[in-house]
């Protein structure tokens, strides 16, 4: 200092070390138990491994959390949808994460153009539809066997109707399966399905008869329906319903359906399918959540009130002398009469 003070100091380097975790979990392996020729709803097995520098806390296939089997291995179930692909994302206690893409196939049945004429096993030809009410026409052909699970798959986007499937009973040979999905309710029917209809279709297979309990079993068919429509029109999802017109009974069948999956624009379904000899006329249809159970009134029978007769007080009682004297006419003339005779036969007698 300015009076000649001084002091030493010794200075020192440190060295800092950065304790924040940047490193992304690894994902060494992603595999499913089966990535072909799957069916929109299938199960499949997700495995996944990976690690991290300081350890994984979450793992996700398509949304779903997995299950940890050890320190690197993690497993799941999914569903299979039409979006054929499911993304793993990896987190660490960080929030570092990392993701792979997983991909698999849908199956697709042999597809051949629909024809105007017979033959093939039935389905294929005209089946007696309004031409100018068919929005589109699909057909599929496959072989059926005794014991044998048949797959029907329809391709076309404007066709809502995506599987067919039944087990075979006899040995049919190649039977053909059409769908046409139609604009309006079906000509060959004189009144429309029940609820807020998203789509009218006719399904046909094989020739007339043909669709019975000799040939087929456990027949389903998988279906879509759009998100923006169901949105739109307020739909309750658990009421959306496949139904069958039944053309013996002149009515609409509801078909036992389930929702099986969905994606992001559209909502998935399996119904049954009625075994009667041939299929027909069918409707994809819900309810809104803002309608009403119908209301039906009770009709109450109309009563006609009765007059009551006036009772008079102080009223004679009735007697049959009363009877008598209210029901003979003249009675009073008569005793006039009986009265003047006697006075006559009196008088005559003084004398």
């Amino acid at each position: 200092d300015q009076l000649g003070n001084s002091n030493n100091s010794t200075i020192s380097n440190f060295n800092t070390t950065n304790n924040t975790d940047n490193d992304s979990p690894i994902i060494s392996n992603a595999f499913l138990d089966k990535n072909t020729n799957l069916k929109i709803g299938n199960i499949i097995t997700v495995t996944v491994n990976v690690s991290d520098n300081i350890g994984v806390t979450r793992v996700t296939a398509g949304g779903t959390n997995l299950t940890r089997q050890n320190a690197t291995h993690w497993k799941r179930t999914v569903t299979a949808d039409a979006t054929k692909s499911i993304t793993i994302y990896a987190y660490d206690a960080a929030g570092n994460n990392n993701s792979t893409i997983l991909t698999y196939t849908l199956y697709v049945a042999y597809y051949k153009p629909p024809s105007t004429g017979g033959g093939g096993g039935g389905g294929g030809g005209t089946s007696g539809e309004e031409f100018e009410n068919i929005l589109c026409s699909e057909v599929d052909r496959q072989f059926v066997g005794v014991d044998q699970e048949v797959s029907y798959s329809f391709e076309f986007d404007c066709n809502y109707v995506k599987y067919i499937n039944l087990t075979g009973i006899a040995s049919s040979g190649k039977i053909a399966a059409k769908v046409e999905t139609l604009n309006h309710t079906s000509s060959l029917v004189d009144i429309p399905a029940p609820d807020i209809v998203f789509k009218n279709v006719n399904v046909w297979a094989g020739n007339m008869g043909w669709f019975s309990e000799n040939n087929v079993k456990d027949p389903t068919i998988m279906f879509m329906v759009d998100r923006t429509w169901v949105k739109n029109n307020n739909i309750k999802l658990n009421t959306i319903t496949f139904y069958s017109y039944n053309d013996g009974t002149a009515n609409w069948e509801k078909m036992s359906t389930q929702k099986i999956s969905e994606d992001s624009g559209s909502y998935y379904f399996e119904a049954s399918l009625p075994i009667r000899g041939t299929l027909g006329p069918m409707a994809i249809s819900g309810r809104s959540s803002s309608a009403s159970v119908p209301h039906f009134p009770t009709i109450k029978p109309t009563i006609t009130p009765q007059s009551t007769p006036e009772i008079v007080p102080g009223a004679t009682p009735v007697t049959w002398t009363g009877i008598w004297k209210e029901e003979v006419p003249g009675f009073q003339v008569l005793m006039a009469l009986f009265v003047l005779i006697a006075l006559y036969v009196s008088s005559r007698r003084r004398n």
